[in-house]
């Protein structure tokens, strides 16, 4: 696990579909009452959550009657209940942040579900080294550089340079965000841009990457 990454309980209540929100509910109740040992100390206690559960069961069965008030009631119960199971998750989340490396055993244990982290996004130019020695694979962020609906369009044009960016080497242009250049130095190490034309318009060099030639 990643010490720097704070690992977070998530706890997801539809508010407006009851039969899930109450399933939901009770399968969190459970397993709170299965794992006491972990999770020790709710705020609200279990009896007091398992008599939210039961009176909002209750009152949504009674709204089937369509008696004036019944929604409301229901409506009222409903919000206790969301908000003393909010209240779980962040108690869930105060032992996470007190136990990093047991979090998500702890999330877990609490019927509750890790958040995903959020995807890194792909550089403008990804440079990976080629198969045969003195090669290079370069890729292109097409959408970065010219935009949604008009890669057909674009050519790429590519450079690199051995002296820290002093001076720089055409490679040939492709119609493709993507190119492979042979016959470098191994053991040397290069920096590679790219350059996006669409139409007449040459786009500007992307910042340089480098890496170590093998």
């Amino acid at each position: 696990m990643n010490p720097t990454h704070r690992v977070r309980a998530v706890l997801t209540l539809p508010k407006s579909k009851i039969a899930t929100l109450l399933a939901i509910a009770k399968a969190v109740y459970n397993a709170f009452q299965s794992n006491q040992g972990s999770l020790p100390q709710p705020n609200p206690p279990l009896v007091a959550v398992q008599a939210q559960i039961q009176s909002l069961d209750a009152a949504q069965q009674a709204t089937s009657t369509r008696a004036r008030g019944t929604v409301a009631t229901r409506n009222a119960k409903r919000d206790v209940l969301v908000t003393s199971l909010e209240s779980w998750r962040m108690y869930v989340q105060t032992l996470c942040d007190a136990n990093p490396e047991q979090a998500e055993p702890l999330i877990a244990a609490a019927g509750m579900t890790v958040a995903k982290l959020p995807s890194r996004a792909k550089p403008v130019l990804a440079v990976r080294l080629g198969i045969a020695s003195g090669s290079v694979i370069l890729e292109a962020n097409a959408t970065l550089l010219v935009g949604r609906g008009v890669k057909k369009h674009a050519s790429y044009a590519w450079q690199y340079s051995a002296d820290g960016g002093k001076t720089w080497t055409n490679a040939p242009t492709t119609p493709l965000a993507s190119t492979t250049i042979e016959g470098l130095t191994p053991l040397t190490t290069y920096a590679f841009r790219v350059a996006a034309t669409v139409s007449k318009t040459v786009g500007a060099w992307s910042q340089a990457v480098t890496l170590i030639v093998h």
